[in-house]
This record gives structure tokens, sequence and C-alpha cells, in this order.
């Protein structure tokens, strides 16, 4: 069962980098431009809402990385990527504690207890 979930989330990974490679390329810089004159402050919002949703979906991050670059240019794609990356490892790592941690106490119910001792004393 978890060979073929992870199958599955590979597959999907890799067809996910495929359209991003493939629309980066077909891009028309003039259009993407306006549109992000139009778009204003809400352009790099959309972007860093977009690279949190990717990375908690694991998604493989070199297309979102390019992508901040090919819209925004070398420097603002550099900062709006990596503010993008820093607040999807927060939600990530919230998720985890919080939620993530009920999940995994259920699943490994009796010997969760003395991985979590061993976890809290390293």
């Amino acid at each position: 069962m978890l060979k073929n979930s992870l199958f599955l989330i590979t597959i999907i990974c890799i067809i996910a980098t495929g359209l991003g490679v493939y629309f980066l390329g077909g891009i028309d810089q003039k259009l993407l431009q306006d549109w992000l004159q139009q778009m204003g402050i809400l352009a790099p919002i959309v972007y860093i809402l977009l690279y949190v949703v990717g990375t908690l979906l694991i998604l493989p991050s070199t297309p979102l990385n390019l992508s901040g670059g090919a819209i925004f240019g070398i420097w603002w794609g550099t900062i709006w990527t990596t503010l993008a990356a820093i607040i999807a490892a927060l939600v990530a790592f919230s998720f985890t504690r919080s939620i993530g941690r009920v999940l995994m106490a259920k699943k490994l119910a009796g010997r969760w207890e003395a991985l979590d001792a061993e976890i809290r004393l390293g």
C-alpha cells in the first residue's frame, strides 16, 4: 500500500515538474509583465500562497523556484522565493507538530511513548 502511494506521489511530482517546465517555456514575457503590473502587490502574495500550497502538496520545488525568477526577475524572484520557502517551512513544521503529531501518536500507539521520550531527551 505504501509503495503504491509513494509511486503515485512520484508520478504526480514528475508530471507537475513537466507541466511547470512546459508552461515556463511558453510564457509571453510582455503579457506576463502587463499582468504583474495590473496585480500590483497581489502578484507576490499569490505567488507565495501558491508556493506554500505546492510545498505542502510535496510538489518538486525546482519549478516553483524557477517560476519565481521567471515571473519577478532574478532579484525580486529570489526575495519572494526565499520568503515563500520560509513561510512554507513554518507552515509544514506547525502542521507536523500539531496535527501530524496526533496522527502519528494514534498510528504508533504503543511504541509512541518510547519514541517520544527519546526525541524529547535528544
